[in-house]
């Protein structure tokens, strides 16, 4: 393709093809193919070029190596240029079409297209967990992508409608919601500085993977009610919830953590959208209208320097009987909220056994209160008394409850609101 935009004097884009950046015979430097010497047209015009022909049943790992083998000039296909060479056809294409969508460049921050096809990987990660879901992913997320462009390198035009009509209607609602903060992380503050910042410049993947596929096939009208709480959700998550933090940085690559943020985040989106229950979170027009009248953290003291960073918290907590109304609302740091959180916590300590009677010996501290369990169960039993007993939780909360006993226990799916009580496992 070189040589052909070279001899047709421009390049596929339509811009004029001169050379530049010789290291030899720099005397041609400038020169369009017309204006070269007739014996340099002549030996370009005719120099012989090796071809090897893969047909179209060749084994696709043996292509790859073929490729990857080969590549070694100054710049490395990327795994994107290397699919758009081997599985070339009617799916790389609707990839290509779908990343020039005008609110997908919007949300991406990009003005033209992207020379390494990032822009198309995207559509393609997307492309994958749409089709397969996040619940069958296995690593890598090379191969995740690799098998899903294999398998639809040919694809109906049935399925390339409803891939084409899920990817804008997320991009859309996404742009509705968190427009150019999208697929960016919030940073809480610290203990130096209460004030938190958004990673402008940083696009976390993993934000895109469960934005994009929470809202592929979501009504907007079931949305559109709901952005602000959205938009709430997902800063709380970024600032308080730190089993999504880590999986949203650490090993996002790993079928657990890819699992944990899915579930995560679709819980919540279901939550704000599909539930009846009483929210747990404040109205956004409350919270603008309370930085309005005073953007002072009422836990520090100090200013709110962004609305983004700002909180409303329950006076009297929602876990122990505190109601969502204006009321019963303050307005805090989300840093000075998740510290408030994390320091408000019931400690559990776990004694070995003794090894002279090989009987279990647990001693379990639940505020001022100590409880002995013979059986690992029972830790969790009292755990559930001590709530109840405390006024944090009501018996009908728990959904397990123990043949023959007043004691209830909390499953792995409590149909409660998850409570920020902490407890501690110590060895």
């Amino acid at each position: 393709m070189s040589f052909f935009s070279f001899i047709d004097g421009k390049f596929p884009n339509g811009k004029e093809f001169r050379l530049t950046g010789l290291k030899v015979l720099q005397e041609l430097k400038t020169k369009n193919f017309k204006e070269l010497d007739q014996q340099f047209q002549d030996k370009i015009l005719y120099y012989k070029s090796r071809v090897i022909t893969f047909t179209s049943d060749s084994d696709n790992q043996l292509k790859f190596e073929v490729f990857e083998r080969l590549n070694t000039g100054s710049v490395s296909l990327n795994n994107q240029e290397l699919r758009n060479c081997i599985y070339h056809g009617k799916y790389i294409d609707l990839l290509r079409e779908l990343s020039k969508e005008e609110d997908f460049r919007y949300l991406l921050g990009l003005n033209a297209q992207e020379k390494r096809m990032g822009d198309i990987e995207l559509v393609a990660r997307f492309a994958a967990f749409y089709h397969v879901t996040y619940m069958k992913y296995k690593a890598p997320m090379k191969d995740f992508i690799d098998n899903d462009i294999r398998t639809y390198r040919d694809i109906l035009d049935k399925d390339a409608r409803e891939l084409r009509s899920a990817f804008k209607n997320a991009i859309s609602i996404i742009r509705s919601i968190f427009d150019k903060s999208a697929f960016k992380r919030y940073l809480r503050g610290d203990g130096e500085d209460h004030n938190g910042k958004w990673l402008t410049r940083q696009f976390n993947k993993s934000l895109y993977d469960i934005l994009m596929y929470s809202f592929a096939t979501t009504p907007k009208n079931m949305v559109y009610n709901h952005l602000d709480a959205l938009k709430e959700a997902l800063l709380n998550l970024m600032t308080y919830d730190d089993g999504f933090i880590n999986a949203i940085d650490k090993s996002t690559g790993s079928p657990d953590m890819v699992l944990r943020r899915f579930r995560i985040w679709e819980e919540h989106v279901e939550q704000i959208i599909g539930s009846k229950k009483e929210s747990r979170c404040f109205s956004y027009k409350l919270k603008e209208e309370s930085y309005g009248a005073d953007p002072t953290c009422t836990i520090c003291e100090q200013r709110i320097q962004a609305i983004d960073d700002a909180a409303l918290d329950h006076i009297h907590q929602y876990w122990m009987g505190g109601k969502t109304i204006p009321e019963n609302a303050r307005l805090t740091h989300r840093y000075c909220n998740w510290s408030r959180a994390k320091n408000n916590r019931v400690e559990v300590i776990h004694v070995r056994e003794k090894e002279e009677t090989k009987i279990h010996s647990r001693s379990v501290f639940l505020g001022n209160d100590t409880y002995t369990c013979k059986y690992a169960w029972e830790i969790l039993f009292y755990a559930a008394e001590w709530l109840i007993k405390h006024n944090m939780l009501k018996t009908n909360d728990f959904p397990m409850q123990f043949p023959g006993s007043k004691r209830y226990l909390i499953n792995d799916h409590p149909v409660h609101p998850p409570i920020r009580t902490t407890l501690y496992v110590i060895e």
